[in-house]
């Protein structure tokens, strides 16, 4: 898919296909549909490593 294919899918959910009162520009469009692709191109964050199990001296019995 390209960037125009990408434009006329947004356009049509934000229900702004009627070329006489287009309420966004193509190049509006593009820039946020860029932005988007490179926001899910990202790898995800990584997880924090698990905390490690205190050690038989700090633990506490009730």
């Amino acid at each position: 898919m390209n960037i125009a294919e990408m434009r006329t899918l947004v356009r049509r959910d934000l229900r702004d296909d009627d070329p006489a009162a287009q309420r966004w520009t193509d190049d509006e469009l593009d820039r946020h549909v860029q932005h988007a692709v490179h926001d899910l191109a990202r790898p995800p964050p990584t997880s924090p490593s698990p905390p490690s199990p205190p050690s038989p001296a700090a633990v506490r019995w009730r």
